[in-house]
């Protein structure tokens, strides 16, 4: 446990790619094994590190493919009690924002969070997760989309049902210390309603519910970027 509390702080503390690439390797070189923090530490940190150069040529580092590997069968087996809200939305955004197209990881992502139960998710991790999922279907090429289509509109229902019933005990703290839509921040409401228009989905009661909730506010708390939702090619991140 201590090698992997250490491990993931040389890892946070990394400033390129390589240096994250370097720190899993010596890692994988001494038998210290990476927990699902470290799993999400190190494809956040890339994505973070890297930039579009560096993203393109991801899938042909025998590390980068390691971890994306790693998370697919730690997820599909019954070790995914291991990743938590956090490590999953990490997951996504560090795979979504390194612009790597991986349908079958998204289909593991999605599946655990619906097993973890999004009621236990916070909005940052429940915005960023369904942030990752539209932008990374959003990269795909045809037939990776078509794989992505077997894989999203359960997963975006299942969102939608926990938006509406956040709306519904706004004021009042769930199991676990998730709290209502009225605790999303402007950024969290405006990722999660570019998500559902980026992939045309068919969800649209989230839409009314997101609506009422801002007007609610007052929309001086919302800059330019963050109200043009629906037609928006790019996303806050």
């Amino acid at each position: 446990m201590l090698e992997q509390v250490q491990l993931n702080q040389r890892i946070a503390a990394c400033r390129s790619v390589q240096e994250v690439f370097s720190q899993v390797s010596r890692a994988r070189k001494e038998s210290v094994p990476l927990n699902s923090v470290n799993l999400a530490t190190a494809l956040h940190r890339v994505a973070r590190c890297g930039n579009n150069n560096i993203f393109r040529g991801l899938q042909h580092e025998p590390e980068y493919s390691y971890l994306i590997s790693e998370v697919s069968s730690r997820l599909q087996s019954d070790v995914f009690a291991d990743f938590k809200p956090r490590e999953i939305a990490n997951t996504a955004w560090g795979v979504a924002k390194a612009q790597v197209s991986s349908p079958e990881l998204f289909e593991n992502l999605c599946k655990t969070a619906m097993k973890i139960g999004l009621n236990n998710f916070k909005p940052q991790e429940l915005s960023n997760t369904v942030w990752a999922c539209s932008t990374s279907c959003n990269h795909c090429k045809p037939a990776q989309r078509a794989a992505f289509g077997h894989i999203l509109p359960n997963f975006f229902q299942s969102i939608e049902r926990e938006i509406v019933g956040r709306s519904e005990m706004n004021g009042a703290v769930q199991q676990g210390g998730v709290v209502g839509l009225d605790e999303f921040k402007p950024q969290e409401l405006s990722n999660t309603l570019w998500s559902f228009a980026s992939v045309s989905s068919d969800c649209t009661e989230i839409f009314s519910v997101v609506e009422k909730e801002m007007v609610k506010r007052g929309l001086s708390s919302y800059v330019p970027q963050v109200t043009r939702t629906r037609h928006s090619e790019t996303c806050i991140d």
